[in-house]
């Protein structure tokens, strides 16, 4: 029996003359997709050796001699080495190199693992608006991604300067006391080392600002028209809704504060902050309200509608009636 000492890529191995031993290299692979993987199977001793390449209990096929190579793994005849061109998802997994000798009935075999790495694509960012004085918080989703993807963040194209003010959780950005001089384009940079993706989010510092109506109050005959002009004088100005104000009793009564739906209510429109009404009923007095909303702040103006029902004959019989 001898021993026989073996250099491979920089180990020192050594092995028992006459037992079959294996040495695959390297033991895993994790690249990029698209990318070409040779993993190198060398048996010992050379002679009197069968290698085969095995995937979920399958044959590896030989790499095709003067015909055209599919998308798939091959091993190169030659050398037992595996080879896949182009690695694809599909192509991952676990590869064993197995060894037997036809002189002692012997098997061994050594394995190596096919990663891919990846990063998919970013989500986009909705715009983001706040008060200034407040705190801003831009939020990135983080990408599946394999190795994990790291972020970082800049500022109109360039990196973010350091400020007790502004700082990282995670995958959000936060700035506190937002200034006028902190809006514009963020974007979140992803990294791996498949990849870098980048997705862009603007920030928007409003100046706060009530809310005017005008008028204040109207009266008007049933049938008449009416209009209510509402503006926002935040800076910019801020959106605006309209809602009706109306009372629910049950045990006690409280106040409840509905969106005017105006695209299904013919006789109602609203166009860029004016509420209009058309053919006025009596139905419609009341109050309402037009608000401007930022997240969970608004500020809200109220006025009141006075629809004077028309005399009727069924109205006067209904009067001396009661």
């Amino acid at each position: 029996m001898h021993l026989v000492i073996l250099f491979i890529t920089g180990f020192l191995t050594c092995y028992v003359n006459g037992a079959v031993n294996v040495f695959v290299d390297p033991p895993s692979v994790a690249t990029a997709a698209k990318s070409s993987v040779y993993v190198s199977c060398d048996v010992m001793p050379r002679t009197g050796i069968r290698v085969t390449w095995k995937k979920d209990d399958k044959d590896v096929p030989l790499y095709p001699i003067g015909g055209s190579a599919k998308d798939m793994a091959y091993v190169f005849a030659n050398n037992n080495t595996l080879y896949i061109g182009s690695v694809k998802r599909r192509h991952t997994g676990e590869y064993t190199c197995v060894a037997f000798s036809q002189t002692t009935g012997e098997t061994v075999f050594k394995s190596t693992t096919i990663t891919i790495q990846y990063m998919q694509q970013l989500e986009e960012i909705d715009p983001v608006l706040v008060y200034k004085g407040t705190k801003a918080e831009v939020h990135c989703i983080e990408p599946l991604a394999k190795p994990f993807a790291t972020v970082s963040w800049m500022f109109n194209g360039a990196p973010i300067p350091a400020s007790d003010r502004v700082k990282q959780d995670g995958w959000t950005l936060e700035i506190n006391s937002v200034t006028l001089n902190e809006q514009g384009s963020y974007t979140c940079v992803a990294t791996n080392i498949a990849k870098t993706r980048m997705v862009n989010a603007s920030l928007q510092v409003i100046i706060p600002g009530d809310v005017t109506v005008t008028p204040k109050r109207d009266e008007i005959k049933e049938g008449e028209q009416t209009s209510f002009t509402c503006k926002s004088l935040a800076i910019p100005p801020l959106p605006t809704t309209w809602k009706r104000v109306t009372k629910v009793c049950a045990q006690q009564c409280n106040q409840v504060d509905t969106v005017i739906d105006a695209e299904n209510i013919e006789r109602i429109t609203i166009k860029d902050g004016k509420l209009s009404i058309k053919d006025a009923l009596p139905s419609d007095k009341g109050k309402y309200k037009c608000e401007a909303s930022l997240g969970s702040t608004f500020d809200a103006t109220a006025v009141d509608l006075n629809v004077i029902e028309k005399i009727t004959r069924s109205n006067i019989s209904s009067t001396i009636s009661s």
